[in-house]
C-alpha cells in the first residue's frame, strides 16, 4: 500500500513538473518576436555590424559593468546560422535552464551515493526542482534573446563548484582542471563571474587538496579580476559599490533582502503584500542559510557536494551585494526585476537541497508533511505559470508599429521609443541593418518593404475585405509619412490579414500597415474572430487625398479606403504598453 501511495505521489509530482515546463515552453513560443528590443540594438545588431567591419575589440568591450564575451559568441552564432532571428538565442536560454536542472540533480545523486541511499530514476525532489527552475516569473530572461548571460553567470559557477566537489571526492585531476576552465569561462559572462575563483579557494580550503592547486586558485582569484578591470570604465548612470556602502549601507541590506525574496513578489501578484512577503522571505533565507553554513563548517566529516551548494549560495550573496551597490540608486523596486529572479530561484533551490539532505529531514512524519505541502505549492505554482499563456497585446503591437516605422524610415517619436529610448540612435543602427537584411529586416512581414515604397504594384485577384480607415495621425510637420489606424477583416474565411499594402489610384505602393491591434468593438459588432483586426501603419504624406486601396496578405483581399481628416501631432503622447 505504501508503495502504491508513493508511486501515485511521484506520478503527481512528475506530472505537475512537466506541466510547469510545458507552460514555460509555450510561453516562449507565444512571446517570441524577431524584433530587437532595448539593449539588443547595440549589443546584438550593432555588434554584428561592427564585427563585420573588423572592430574585433568589441568582443571584450564593456556592456554596462559587464564583459559579455560568451553571450556575444551566441549572438554571433545566431547571426551566422540563423540571420539573427533570435530563435537560437531563445532556445539557448531554455537549454541553460535544462543544464541547471541536470547539475542540481547530479549533486543530489552524488550526495545520496555518499550517504548510501538507494536511487530512483527520478524522485519527488528532483521533479520539484525542475518545475521551479522553469518558472515563468523569470520570463524576461527566458523570452529575451539578449539575456543568456543572466543564465550563464549563475550556471557556470554552479558547474565549476560541482566539478570541484567531484575532484575532492574522486581526486581526479580532470575534474579540477575542468572546474578551473569553467571558472575562467564564468568571468566571461558578467562582472560577478570574477568572484568564482575566490569562492573556489574558500571552498577547497575546507578540504585537503594539493597546496600547489590551492595557491593556483588564490592566484587566479587576484589575476582574473585584475585583467577584467583593466581599462574598465565606470558607468555614469549606475551607482558605485563603494559609495553605496559608505552612504547607504541600510539601503543595500534592504535591497539585498528584497532581491533574495524576489520570487515571492511574483508568486503573490506583485502587490503591497507581496513586497512584505518578499522581504520576510529574504530574511528567512539569510537566517537558514547561515545556520546551514555554520552547521556544515562545524562537521568533522564534510561533504564536498554540500559545500559546492554552499559555495554557490555564497557566490549568489556576492552577486546580490554587488547588484545592490550598483542598482540601489535606481530604487528598491528595481530588486523585483524579473531578470534577477533566475539567480534568486537558483539560490532557493540550492538551500532546499541542503535542507532536504539533513538527517532531521529524513523522518517519516517530516517527509509526509513536506510531501503534502509540496502538492499545495504545485497548485500555487501552476496558477502562476498559466500567466505564460497571456500576451500583452498593447505592448506587442506597439513594438511592431515601431519596427514598421524603422523599416519604412518613418521617424515616429511616439512609437519608436517602445523599442529603444534614443530615436535617432536606433534609426541609425536600423539603417545599416536594413541594408543587410539583418534580424527582423530579413524576415516576414518586414523584409524588403522599404524597397517597395513608391514602386508600381500589380493588383492580384483578391476577395473583398470589410474594414475602415478610422484615423490618420501626423508624426511631424516635415515628415514624409503619416500614421494610419483602422481595421480590416476577410468575412468569407473569417480571418484577419497580417500585412496591408496601401496603394493609390496609379497602383503605386504608398504605405504599409500591420494588423493585430485589439478591437473589441469590431469583435462585438462584426465577428467574434475579428477581435484583433485593428491595424496601424504608415502612409506617404504625398498620398493624402488620393483614392486608396488596402491589399491584405495572408489571405489576399482588397478594401477601398476613405480617408478621414488628419489628426495633428500631440507632443509627448506615448503609446500604451
Amino acid at each position: 500500500m505504501k508503495q502504491i501511495v508513493s508511486n501515485i505521489y511521484l506520478a503527481l509530482s512528475g506530472g505537475a513538473a512537466l506541466l510547469l515546463v510545458a507552460l514555460a515552453v509555450a510561453g516562449g513560443w507565444i512571446h517570441y518576436s524577431p524584433i530587437p528590443f532595448w539593449d539588443m540594438w547595440g549589443s546584438t545588431v550593432e555588434f554584428i555590424l561592427k564585427i563585420k567591419e573588423g572592430f574585433y575589440s568589441l568582443w571584450w568591450a564593456q556592456h554596462n559593468e559587464h564583459r559579455i564575451v560568451l553571450s556575444r559568441l551566441l549572438f554571433y552564432i545566431d547571426y551566422k546560422l540563423f540571420n539573427s532571428s533570435y530563435v537560437f538565442l531563445i532556445v539557448a536560454n531554455y537549454c541553460f535552464v535544462a543544464i541547471s536542472c541536470w547539475i542540481y540533480i547530479s549533486l543530489i545523486r552524488r550526495m545520496q551515493q555518499k550517504q548510501g541511499q538507494q536511487q530512483k530514476l527520478f524522485n519527488a525532489l528532483e521533479f520539484f526542482i525542475i518545475g521551479v527552475l522553469f518558472l515563468w516569473m523569470q520570463n524576461e530572461n527566458l523570452t529575451w534573446g539578449f539575456q543568456s548571460q543572466m543564465f550563464a553567470a549563475n550556471i557556470l559557477p554552479l558547474l565549476s563548484f560541482f566539478l570541484m566537489a567531484k575532484y575532492i571526492d574522486n581526486q581526479s585531476a580532470k575534474e579540477f582542471w575542468l572546474s578551473f576552465l569553467v571558472a575562467i569561462l564564468s568571468s566571461l559572462t558578467m562582472a560577478n563571474g570574477v568572484m568564482v575563483f575566490f569562492v573556489l579557494s574558500m571552498f577547497v580550503w575546507q578540504f585537503r587538496i594539493s597546496r600547489l592547486k590551492n595557491m593556483l586558485l588564490l592566484l587566479m582569484s587576484i589575476l582574473v579580476p585584475f585583467i577584467y578591470f583593466l581599462d574598465y570604465k565606470a558607468i555614469k548612470h549606475h551607482g558605485s559599490l563603494l559609495d553605496t556602502i559608505v552612504h547607504d549601507p541600510l539601503g543595500m541590506i534592504h535591497y539585498s533582502i528584497l532581491y533574495i525574496g524576489n520570487p515571492f513578489f511574483f508568486l503573490f501578484a506583485g502587490d503591497a503584500l507581496a513586497k512584505n512577503i518578499s522581504f520576510y522571505s529574504g530574511i528567512l533565507f539569510i537566517i537558514v542559510a547561515l545556520i546551514v553554513l555554520f552547521v556544515n563548517l562545524l562537521r568533522k566529516e564534510k561533504n564536498p557536494y554540500q559545500f559546492a551548494l554552499l559555495a554557490f549560495i555564497v557566490y549568489i550573496a556576492g552577486t546580490v551585494f554587488g547588484t545592490a551597490g550598483g542598482r540601489l540608486s535606481l530604487g528598491l523596486e528595481q530588486a523585483f526585476s524579473s531578470r534577477y529572479t533566475t539567480a534568486s530561484l537558483m539560490a532557493w533551490v540550492a538551500l532546499l537541497i541542503l535542507l532536504h539532505e539533513e538527517k532531521w529531514f529524513r523522518g517519516v512524519a517530516v517527509r509526509r508533511a513536506t510531501a503534502l505541502l509540496a502538492l499545495g505549492v504545485y497548485l500555487f505554482l501552476i496558477k502562476h505559470q498559466l500567466t505564460a499563456l497571456e500576451k500583452n497585446n498593447a505592448s506587442t503591437t506597439a513594438r511592431e508599429t515601431a519596427a514598421l516605422a524603422l523599416v519604412l524610415e518613418a521617424r515616429d517619436t511616439q512609437y519608436i521609443p517602445s523599442l529603444f529610448p534614443r530615436v535617432d540612435r536606433v534609426r541609425q543602427i536600423s539603417e545599416h541593418a536594413r541594408q543587410q537584411g539583418l534580424a527582423m529586416f530579413g524576415s516576414y512581414p518586414y523584409a524588403g518593404l522599404h524597397r517597395e515604397m513608391g514602386q508600381p504594384f500589380t493588383p492580384p485577384l483578391a476577395t473583398p475585405c470589410i474594414g475602415f480607415l478610422d484615423e490618420i495621425h501626423s508624426i511631424g510637420a516635415a515628415e514624409p509619412f503619416v500614421r494610419v489606424v483602422g481595421w480590416i477583416f476577410e468575412p468569407q474565411k473569417r480571418v484577419v490579414p497580417r500585412l496591408l499594402r496601401l496603394v493609390d489610384e496609379k497602383n503605386s505602393t504608398v504605405g504599409f500597415a500591420l494588423t493585430g491591434v485589439e478591437r473589441a468593438d469590431v469583435a462585438q459588432l462584426v465577428d467574434a474572430q475579428a477581435g484583433f483586426s485593428g491595424f496601424r501603419g504608415y502612409l506617404f504624406t504625398s498620398a493624402l487625398g488620393s483614392t486608396l486601396r488596402a491589399y491584405g496578405d495572408r489571405p489576399q483581399c482588397v478594401l477601398a479606403l476613405q480617408q478621414p481628416v488628419v489628426a495633428p501631432l500631440v507632443p509627448g503622447n506615448q503609446p500604451t504598453l
